[in-house]
């Protein structure tokens, strides 16, 4: 008998692992091209330079880190992964905002290649494609890798993570653990991924020491900074105490919107927080508290309100959950629809949160009984929670956006299905889960649009003008802000008092009397204006 020539099918699997990765290739290239591309779009803009809110916050503490103070003198109250890592690139290589914003570009370019190969061990080459190429053109990340702040770091991690732990060997799940934990110094809330992670790990085509390698990784990391935590501050706070001021923020009888609105007794930036919600608790107690006993001074009056207005705090917890899924991105230190303004690649059609939750909703429903992907799902499903327990800001959902890029790999299968020549009989569940994911990711939601992101990245351009000394350009953008989103009542008090300052005090009376219309009940508001018309 002849032999039969096994060299045509080697020629078609050898073209196409190459067409797989050339087509990987160009993702990575495209998606590190329109990072750099919103770079030096940023560069005209005074943000590039000089830092606001959390930005200026995490910039100032790693100064003082290179300087010299590596150990601190109080219980974190910000998550310590970013500016340590900033802190320790200071030291040796000076700080170079620059230079940062490129390391976070590669950050983020890795990701696209960790994607697909978890995407592709699951679902098969295409689909890790189909995930990569989400990864490279999803907005919010080619927005967030270009912020001096700790998300993009987090994505990076959560990225790893999950192309370690799909591996069975013992060393990959010790070093899943060690890397989720250090996601936890950068996200707190993955704190809960790992004993969720350690349980998957048990029994099933797993190694029966996988769940304590996967444990002992974590708590390598997670138990120096326990430690540090109990001999700087004297207590026992595991990573930082700040949990229930950001609880009561997203659950206080203020906030109907679930959002991350300061309290009205609260300066509303990052720099005044720690100090105010310190300074309230300790007035109702009459003496000073500790750090920890601050957070649970703010969980007691969080549930304090859920078990005096049930109804209201279940309403406010259920909008947040749905907002989750929601395609607004809502801003927090920076606002992706003001930078859109001056960023061209921002403007251009790339992938949305709404494209992605369909593919991810289709792609879960298809895959849903596989072993992993019901992990990875589960993953989501916690995440999503966790987050919108305390309050929802773009920043805070986009950690997980790796995982669900995964499962949105999944719907090729189905999508290539639908568009097949040849007859198939599809299932009904993925396309109709694919239309719930959409109508949900556009439910309108009162103050969040467009405009009101546009006011927000006013008011955080204000904010420079007014530690730039600059009250006339810091007027200016508060009144911007107050003219695209009327009920932006963040920037009342500020402006009114820029008014006093500047001795225009109609003008000032003016911008309370507005916010009291939008808010009657303002206790701030009203006192200030009453002080006005007395002296004025």
């Amino acid at each position: 008998m002849a032999e039969v020539s096994t060299q045509p099918s080697l020629d078609r699997s050898i073209s196409s692992e190459l067409k797989v990765n050339l087509s990987l290739g160009f993702l990575v290239v495209a998606g590190a091209l329109l990072r750099i591309g919103h770079m030096l779009a940023l560069r005209k803009l005074p943000f590039f330079y000089t830092l606001n809110a959390d930005s200026k916050a995490y910039d100032d503490w790693a100064q003082k880190l290179a300087s010299g103070n590596w150990i601190g003198n109080s219980v974190f109250y910000q998550d310590p992964l970013y500016p340590y890592f900033l802190g320790v690139f200071y030291h040796f290589f000076g700080r170079n905002l620059l230079w940062i914003r490129l390391f976070q570009i590669g950050l983020g370019t890795a990701v696209i290649v960790f994607v697909y190969h978890v995407s592709a061990k699951l679902f098969g080459k295409k689909s890790g494609l189909l995930s990569a190429a989400l990864v490279a053109f999803y907005r919010p990340f080619i927005f967030t890798d270009n912020e001096i702040e700790k998300t993009s770091l987090g994505i990076f991690l959560v990225a790893v993570f999950i192309l370690l732990y799909l591996k069975p060997k013992l060393h990959y799940q010790f070093f899943a653990g060690v890397t989720l934990a250090l996601g936890v110094l950068v996200r707190a809330n993955l704190l809960l991924l790992i004993p969720i992670a350690a349980f998957f790990r048990i029994g099933r085509n797993s190694k029966r020491a996988a769940p304590v390698a996967l444990l002992l990784g974590a708590s390598l990391i997670l138990a120096p900074v326990l430690l540090r935590n109990r001999l700087i501050g004297r207590e026992w706070v595991l990573t930082t105490a700040q949990s229930g001021q950001n609880f009561y923020m997203g659950n206080a009888p203020h906030n109907s919107l679930g959002d991350g609105t300061f309290p009205p007794f609260i300066r509303p930036h990052i720099l005044f927080a720690q100090h105010d919600f310190a300074a309230y608790a300790e007035k109702q107690f009459g003496h000073p508290l500790t750090s920890g006993q601050v957070s649970s001074f703010w969980w007691g009056l969080s549930f304090k309100h859920a078990l005096t207005s049930p109804a209201f705090f279940l309403r406010v917890m259920i909008q947040k959950v749905v907002l989750f899924w929601n395609n607004f991105e809502p801003p927090d230190n920076q606002s992706i629809y003001f930078l859109s303004l001056h960023s061209a690649v921002l403007r251009l059609p790339l992938v949305s949160f709404a494209l992605l939750s369909v593919l991810f909703a289709i792609g879960a429903v298809a895959h849903c009984r596989g072993r992993e992907a019901q992990q990875l799902l589960i993953f989501v499903g916690i995440y999503a929670l966790s987050v919108s327990a305390f309050y929802l800001v773009s920043r805070y959902r986009i950690p997980i956006i790796p995982v669900m890029a995964v499962i949105a790999g999944g719907a090729f299968q189905p999508l290539e299905k639908l568009v097949s020549k040849q007859p198939v009989k599809l299932p009904w569940g993925p396309p109709f889960a694919g239309v719930v994911a959409g109508l949900v990711a556009h439910i309108p939601f009162t103050n969040m649009s467009r405009e009101a992101g546009y006011a927000f990245g006013y008011t955080a351009m204000a904010q420079l003008y007014v530690r730039e000394s600059n009250p006339k350009r810091a007027i200016e953008s508060y009144e911007e802000a107050l003219r695209l989103n009327p009920s932006h009542l963040m920037v009342t008090i500020p402006l009114a008092e820029l008014y006093q300052q500047t001795r225009d005090y109609s003008a000032a009376q003016r911008v309370l009397e507005d916010g009291l219309k939008v808010k009657p009940d303002w206790p701030a508001a009203s006192d200030f204006l009453r002080r006005l018309r007395q002296l004025h």
